[in-house]
């Protein structure tokens, strides 16, 4: 059995949900030709309509194709941005060891003029004690030979304090 497709009348006499009236050499004239127009104008309507599906379907394909672009573009933008990002990052990174380097230069530098500074005000301590030191062997040897009432004993007194505080570190005095 043939399998007739959907919405094909079975029955040649009807078209249209209309049974053709026949006469002596074939349908009546006037019920075919407005069966005729009928179809012609369904087959208009069908035309029109898919002229009409065929530009919507263009023009989602072209809204397509410049979405598929403008992903393209996103894409491309955005490994762009990530290299730009790493390259900024990677030179923050330079700036950042070239910053702490000369810092640590200068920390060197001021530590060494600082132990530098220290050694000679070590030295320069070291030589006014011994002035001091000097100074006070002549005033005791000067109060010996002359008597007490020659040289006031507060003087000498603060003589031998300022002698013992300012003795370098490690050094004793002998008195």
């Amino acid at each position: 059995m043939h399998a007739r497709p959907l919405g094909e009348p079975s029955d040649p006499s009807v078209a249209g949900g209309r049974k053709l009236g026949r006469e002596l050499f074939g349908y009546r004239r006037r019920p075919v030709d407005g069966l005729l127009r009928q179809i012609a104008q369904a087959i208009a309507s069908i035309q029109a309509e898919k002229a009409e599906l065929a530009a919507r379907i263009a023009g989602l394909e072209a809204d397509l194709a410049r979405r598929r672009e403008l992903e393209r573009l996103l894409d491309t933008t955005l490994i762009s941005t990530e290299r730009a990002a790493d390259a900024v990052r990677q030179r923050a990174c330079t700036e950042a060891d070239e910053v702490l380097d000369h810092a640590r230069a200068k920390a060197r530098r001021l530590l060494v003029d600082a132990l530098a500074e220290r050694e000679r005000l070590d030295v320069h301590n070291g030589e006014r004690a011994a002035r001091l030191r000097t100074a006070l062997a002549i005033l005791e040897t000067e109060q010996a030979g002359s008597g007490p009432a020659a040289l006031d004993e507060a003087l000498l007194e603060r003589a031998r304090r300022a002698t013992d505080d300012e003795e370098p570190a490690g050094t004793s005095s002998t008195g």
